[in-house]
């Protein structure tokens, strides 16, 4: 048996939630928006390569003049940071693959470092990237954007960090764009669990426009990513709000 209150109360706790929810799912739209805008002109600029003053840029061995063919790993610093023995914390703020999806993860999980898995040993910082090298066709990423301290990844993600904090924004959109997860995908060996190593994943081919033009792409993307990253925060405020209500309002610890 369960305890079951009057329908005006039922009416009352259900307004009350669906506040949470409605606010939670106007913020989802918004940060698909976002997230629709960047990626609009990343492929607008790099995919169809109609950038700002393409029309006067000559093209050079099939590359506007300028641009280059390089690895990933030549563009950034692939898992840099590690937890080691002589620099363990405490206390740590895990994310797994199942808690990451394409462009966000989920709050992480504060636990101890003695408890945490075996795999929580990749630090993270502000402006890194991480993508999943297990069953990349799965498009698990997320970038990190203000992180909060002693922040740990999965040993199953590569945590890619730009050599400059700028180039984020190109790095970002370029390894959740489709045509670098398919390189990634096919790759990737292991039939029923699909995976990609660090070197073969440094490896992949990725095209490096200029320096100006990264910095350029920055400058108009950043806002857009940086508001999606606070909306993130925001609902996942909401959700344990929401959460901590639920059980308070049925047993009547809050009275409405």
């Amino acid at each position: 048996k369960i305890p079951v209150p009057p329908f005006e109360t039922q009416q009352k706790i259900a307004s009350i939630l669906s506040a949470y929810d409605d606010l939670i799912e106007n913020n989802l739209r918004r940060i698909r928006l976002l997230e629709e805008a960047a990626q609009l002109i990343y492929r607008e600029w790099f995919v169809h390569l109609r950038f700002p003053g393409y029309a006067h840029t000559p093209v050079e061995h099939g590359l506007p003049r300028g641009w280059e063919r390089k690895k990933i790993g030549e563009v950034c610093f692939v898992n840099q940071n590690s937890i080691k023995v002589s620099n363990k914390p405490e206390q740590i703020y895990y994310i797994d693959i199942s808690s990451t999806g394409s462009g966000y993860f989920e709050e992480p999980q504060e636990m101890s470092f003695n408890e945490a898995p075996s795999r929580a040993r990749r630090i993270v910082q502000n402006g890194d990237i991480i993508f999943s090298t297990v069953r990349p066709n799965r498009k698990t990423y997320a970038l990190i954007l203000e992180p909060r301290d002693n922040l740990i990844v999965s040993t199953g993600f590569a945590v890619l960090t730009p050599k400059k904090f700028e180039d984020f924004t190109f790095i970002y959109l370029t390894v959740s764009n489709q045509g670098f997860i398919d390189k990634v995908s096919m790759v990737a060996s292991g039939a029923a669990y699909p995976a990609i190593s660090q070197t073969d994943f440094e490896n992949i081919e990725v095209i490096l426009p200029s320096n100006q033009l990264i910095l350029k792409l920055f400058e108009i993307v950043s806002p857009f990513l940086f508001q999606k990253e606070v909306l993130l925060k925001q609902n996942q405020n909401l959700k344990a709000a929401r959460d901590i209500l639920l059980p308070r309002l049925m047993n009547q610890t809050i009275i409405v």
